[in-house]
């Protein structure tokens, strides 16, 4: 990796397949590394209003003592890139985490004291109750047995 790449842990809809990844990090805008879980255990997921997609929802993380894992992919972007995903993410705070994988990555955390309506309760949100490991889908929701929507 080079002095101008960063290493981002997306959860959202920017992962492959959800509706901002071709936006920002398909073809030549950022490389796939690698599906990842974060390493601790400190984080809730809820689902908010979008405010770059009118009309509808986006996943929204902030930090909880007892919170969850959470699934999701690893992309290494240059600066100019990370940029234009602090520009989409403005309402988050970016944080450095540890991922299970050993990598360190950056995530966008929303501060919990700027969540004004959210649910924790959406067909887009999964709980693997075994790995207490939460992930969002919008486009091809998961079903199975030991994946089950929050509710």
């Amino acid at each position: 990796m080079t002095e101008n790449q960063h290493i981002v842990f997306v959860y959202g809809t920017l992962m492959q397949g959800e509706r901002n990844h071709d936006r920002f990090l398909s073809g030549n805008r950022a490389t796939f590394v690698s599906e990842a879980t974060t390493l601790d255990h400190g984080f809730m997921m809820v689902v908010t209003p979008s405010r770059s997609s009118p009309g509808r929802d986006t996943p929204s993380v902030f930090p909880q003592k007892e919170g969850r894992k959470l699934r999701g992919q690893v992309f290494a972007v240059n600066s100019e890139r990370l940029a234009k995903l602090d520009d989409l993410e403005k309402e988050y705070q970016r944080t450095m985490i540890q991922l299970d994988n050993t990598m360190q990555a950056w995530i966008y955390l929303k501060p919990k004291e700027h969540l004004k309506a959210f649910s924790a309760n959406s067909t887009h949100l999964h709980l693997d109750k075994a790995s207490n490991t939460i992930e969002w889908r919008e486009e091809s929701p998961m079903s199975t047995t030991d994946k089950a929507p929050l509710g």
